[in-house]
């Protein structure tokens, strides 16, 4: 499934991009910036789900607060992506290899 993209709806209707965010240095557990403010508005959104998007390198992730290692969590493979809608406050990422880059998209 690399390289494809899905149109995700919520149940309202569709989500909007609130943020986005970039982590390069992934040789440790790093947990994601789950927007708080949303820029120019000074209101919170409500944050429903992200995209996350591994460059470069694999990547592996964990939803249960717990630090996964470079070999234990799901794997996404370089150039794969994954559409989470879930508490994001507990993913946490690490690369299998180094150089990695994990993209993330996160809607409201």
């Amino acid at each position: 499934m690399a390289g494809s993209v899905s149109v995700v709806k919520a149940a309202s209707g569709p989500m909007k991009v609130v943020s986005f965010e970039q982590l390069a240095s992934l040789g440790s557990s790093t947990a994601l910036t789950v927007p708080g403010v949303a820029v120019g508005t000074g209101t919170r959104p409500k944050v429903k789900a992200a995209l996350i998007s591994a460059d470069g390198q694999s990547v592996r992730v964990r939803f249960d607060g717990t630090a996964p290692t470079a070999t234990i969590g799901h794997l996404i493979a370089n150039g794969d992506h994954l559409f989470v809608e879930a508490d994001l406050s507990n993913i946490r990422i690490i690369q299998t290899a180094a150089t990695a880059v994990v993209n993330v998209t996160y809607f409201g």
